[in-house]
């Protein structure tokens, strides 16, 4: 009878890890596709040009904004 009640126990700790494991894989998988999504448009975004000059943009100055009140 123990010994039946030990290969349970065994064979729960095993399906437990086995779904822990495939968690794991899934999960880096995910991680791994979205990072690569994220370096791919800071890539695309790093090749265009930048212009920080809000007036460029069509942008106000918050200045301009808060004496308009």
């Amino acid at each position: 009878m123990q010994r039946n009640l030990l290969k349970a126990v065994i064979n729960k700790i095993i399906i437990h890890k086995n779904q822990v494991e495939a968690f794991y894989i899934a999960s880096k998988e995910i991680i791994e596709k979205n990072w690569k999504i994220v370096e791919k448009r800071e890539s695309s975004q790093a090749s265009l040009p930048q212009n920080d000059n809000p007036r460029s943009l069509g942008l106000r100055p918050r200045d301009d904004i808060a004496n308009t009140f």
